[in-house]
């Protein structure tokens, strides 16, 4: 079933690309390596596909991750976590409880991401108490910016989602020719009529998964 669903992430993927254009870009194509680390313990089922740049992982059998990479003057990272529908609670600290853990699992020992994790954690709160579900909200965070929305269907058979957006500025001078799929790549808010969104398609949770391991001190890799 996995397989299955990053045969429809390939062809959307494709679909895109045939309305790339070349353009001077800062992001090159070495910038485009799996977020997740190899021995992750929170993660299982954990795919990179190159081509696409896209990976994917499952938390439990309850949530899957898909994170996409694009970008051209600044780096674009889509964090898409499905959550299957029934285990969400309806309140707000959940879905912030939710979003929190999700990056602490993501970057795990991460050293730069702890160097704005508090400032990311306290401003995603405070904007999306502000904001709520089924509307996207942004903010600024040093040199990143991040896109955020929690969507909640209103029929109890979809899955809600949580899906961020990171979006960092890219200082190197180097410049080199790369596909662009955003048509206005500035890294801030832009209304939903003005810049439709590429969807995903829903992976399906309900396939058993095997408890997470967590490699033995010594271990090296294979």
């Amino acid at each position: 079933m996995l397989y299955r669903i990053l045969l429809y992430f390939i062809a959307g993927l494709l679909a895109v690309s045939l309305h790339a254009q070349n353009e001077d870009c800062k992001v090159k194509e070495s910038d485009f390596v799996p977020i997740i680390t190899r021995f992750n313990p929170f993660f299982t089922d954990h795919k990179w596909l190159d081509f696409t740049k896209q990976e994917t992982a499952r938390m439990d059998k309850n949530r899957i991750l898909i994170i996409s990479q694009d970008g051209c003057k600044r780096h674009h990272k889509v964090f898409t976590l499905y959550l299957k529908n029934g285990i969400a609670e309806n309140t707000d600290s959940f879905w912030i409880r939710e979003t929190i853990s999700l990056f602490r699992s993501v970057y795990y020992q991460d050293k730069t991401f702890r160097s704005f994790q508090k400032e990311f954690e306290d401003l995603f709160e405070e904007k999306f108490l502000q904001t709520g579900v089924n509307q996207e909200f942004n903010f600024p965070v040093g040199t990143r910016n991040f896109i955020c929305e929690v969507e909640v269907p209103d029929d109890p058979e979809n899955d809600p989602v949580i899906r961020v957006n990171m979006i960092e500025f890219v200082f190197e001078e180097k410049v080199v020719e790369m596909r662009k799929s955003n048509a206005k790549d500035d890294g801030w808010f832009v209304s939903p009529a003005s810049a439709p969104k590429t969807e995903v398609p829903a992976p399906v949770l309900n396939t058993p998964l095997p408890p997470p391991t967590v490699p033995k001190p010594g271990k090296g890799k294979k």
